[in-house]
């Protein structure tokens, strides 16, 4: 495994001296064979592999997850350690292989070179691109962490600096183009890593590639996929490669089907190749393309077009099939119940005549017997019946199922069904059947009812009752704090607001019912009232002067004030729970009787509701 592709993918480089030619875009044209063929990690049962993998020159390599400063490990999901940094993410390897690795990097303390080695082989002349996926694993909450940031060489001279990492929770495909010069076959690579560990500085990579990078590449045909054709077709199918020739010289190959192995046909540098081998089978196609011919014939050098899949489809066939005894066998629209050789011509979607020969032999009719059980759904109109084929014997297995001739199953297990007649039908390899008919029944429907919609004064209460059509297993009213029992069949309601009531039941099946109600509360002309007349002469009659309301209506007075004609206030009361007539005026002024007339009130009550209301009026005070 080789560092340099291991690193220096991570990040962007741009105008490199010395004959490079370097931009910071992905290739945007066809790639080669991917050259770094350990960039993925590899894969393994492991979660953290045994082996020094030995990648990273002046890093520790470590088993004990998570690493510490200055050290980086190999691991197939950070989910799957016993324990983990509070700041860091824990994510799986970046493929779709459930046990293949990444590498996962927690810097130095101090920066430094982190890596430095010669990459050779390369091809002068030739448009490379480096690409690989990169995470900043410090969680997105977590402040105050340095981001992860790098200097990138080349030859010993600093070409590209990567900038701050963002701290985002995603994978991010980095990548570059860059052309050697034609004197060129090979590049000293070095990483410094600019900003300090510690705190921060973190990250994973994966799916490091290292791939030359042609222009666009596209094979062009006539025909829209998928390409299938008849036997013994005449017209050559062309093949159309399109691509840029000034740049590039270009070779058709075909795969070969015994070996998988790609092998030249047609001319070099032909933009068009000729399908003409219409025998049956099937044909995958590719171009290669490079900057010289020579270039050709080395994988590090050239691009790999897309490829296009060609099936031929033969116009013979020989069959041979069995069918069960007193059976039908439809065999292109034609019912055959008896054993032979049959010959028809069936014709494709394609428009291919193909030929067919059958042989049709026949087995006894063995008798089936099958063992079924059911269960009812639970509830009324609920789908959670079903049906299961217990045991089956005779025929010849393996067997099919199915109910009311539907799609067929090799369980015999059948399950959400809703209540009704079924047959469930059961055949063997050769179509030997037999069926069953049963019923699923659907329960008594669950129903809660109550006295329906009311409409109260504010302070009336209500006994409400629920009846219910079947035994239940509970019972429980919504909103349960405007209740005085909340599981109770009949409760008493004394509603402080409009409200919508429900009173859910639920039975030893448990099926659900509930029934709605709403109690409206009346707000307007409440039935409180203050005496016009009173007469404190201790008969024990109208001898005080009070609010008079209903029960639980009034829940404080807040204020309540007397004044004589001249607006003297001479009596006051406040801040008392209820009314009554222990709370209300006795008629007496500064101790003595107050003199027969007409005297004024204020009165402040707050409600049941909670709710404050003025009242005002005048009182006759006889003597």
């Amino acid at each position: 495994m080789r560092l340099e592709f291991l690193w220096g993918i991570i990040f962007l480089w741009i105008l490199l001296s010395s004959g490079f030619t370097f931009t910071q875009e992905l290739c945007s044209g066809i790639l080669g064979q991917n050259i770094f063929e350990d960039g993925d990690f590899g894969s393994g049962q492991e979660n953290i592999p045994l082996k020094d993998p030995q990648v990273a020159p002046g890093y520790i390599y470590t088993r004990n997850a998570p690493p510490p400063d200055g050290s980086y490990t190999l691991t197939n999901d950070m989910r799957r350690w016993g324990n983990n940094y509070g700041t860091w993410i824990s994510i799986p390897d970046n493929s779709s292989d459930p046990n293949g690795y990444m590498m996962v990097v927690n810097a130095s303390y101090q920066p430094g070179v982190f890596y430095e080695d010669t990459i050779t082989g390369l091809c002068s002349n030739t448009l490379y691109e480096f690409s690989a996926d990169v995470i900043n694993i410090v969680s997105r909450s977590t402040v105050g962490h340095i981001l992860p940031e790098v200097d990138f060489l080349i030859d010993g001279e600093v070409k590209y600096s990567t900038g701050k990492i963002p701290q985002d929770e995603q994978w991010k495909k980095y990548g570059f183009t860059f052309t050697l010069p034609v004197d060129k076959t090979s590049i000293k690579l070095t990483l410094i890593n600019r900003a300090p560990g510690g705190t921060g500085n973190d990250l994973a990579l994966d799916n490091i590639s290292f791939q030359p990078c042609g222009p666009e590449g596209i094979i062009e045909i006539q025909n829209e996929p998928p390409l299938i054709f008849c036997e013994g077709r005449l017209d050559p199918l062309p093949l159309k490669a399109i691509v840029d020739t000034s740049q590039n010289v270009v070779q058709w190959q075909k795969a070969s089907n015994q070996t998988n192995e790609w092998e030249d046909v047609g001319d070099e540098n032909s933009l068009e190749f000729f399908h003409k081998e219409f025998t049956p089978g099937q044909y995958t196609y590719r171009f290669i393309a490079a900057g010289t011919g020579a270039n050709l014939s080395n994988e590090k050098c050239r691009t790999i077009s897309e490829e296009v899949y060609l099936e031929v489809v033969p116009l013979h066939y020989e069959e041979v099939d069995t069918f069960c005894s007193g059976t039908e066998y439809m065999f292109n629209n034609r019912t055959l119940i008896s054993p032979g050789i049959y010959i028809d011509t069936f014709t494709s979607h394609l428009g291919c005549d193909s030929i067919v020969q059958l042989e049709l032999t026949e087995v006894e009719n063995r008798n089936i017997e099958a063992e079924i059980a059911f269960t009812d759904p639970s509830c009324y109109n609920f789908e959670d019946g079903s049906i299961e084929v217990e045991s089956i014997a005779g025929g010849y297995p393996p067997y099919s199922f199915s109910l009311n001739t539907e799609s067929k199953n090799f369980s015999g297990i059948f399950n959400s069904l809703p209540a009704g007649e079924y047959n469930v039908y059961y055949e063997d390899r050769f179509g030997c059947n037999d069926s069953e008919p049963l019923t699923l029944i659907n329960p008594e429907e669950l129903i809660v009812k109550t006295s329906g919609d009311t409409i109260l004064d504010l302070g009336e209460e209500i006994n409400v009752m629920a009846t219910v059509n079947q035994d239940i297993k509970s019972l429980h009213w919504e909103p349960p704090e405007q209740v005085a029992c909340k599981d109770c069949e009949t409760t008493q309601i004394l509603p402080l607001n409009s409200t919508e009531f429900i009173v859910t039941v639920e039975n030893t099946n448990g099926c659900i019912a509930e029934d709605r109600f709403t109690i409206s509360v009346n707000k307007e002309n409440l039935p409180i009232a203050f005496p016009n007349a009173f007469s404190p002469n201790h008969d024990g009659v109208n001898d005080s002067f009070t609010v008079i309301a209903p029960k639980n209506l009034v829940n404080s007075i807040e204020s309540f004030s007397v004044f004589d004609k001249w607006g003297n206030e001479l009596f006051h009361a406040g801040n008392i729970t209820g009314g009554g007539s222990e709370n209300g005026w006795n008629g007496s002024a500064n101790g003595q009787p107050a003199p027969y007339g007409v005297y004024l009130y204020q009165c402040s009550l707050r409600l049941l509701d909670g709710q404050i209301y003025q009242y005002s009026g005048d009182v006759l005070l006889i003597r």
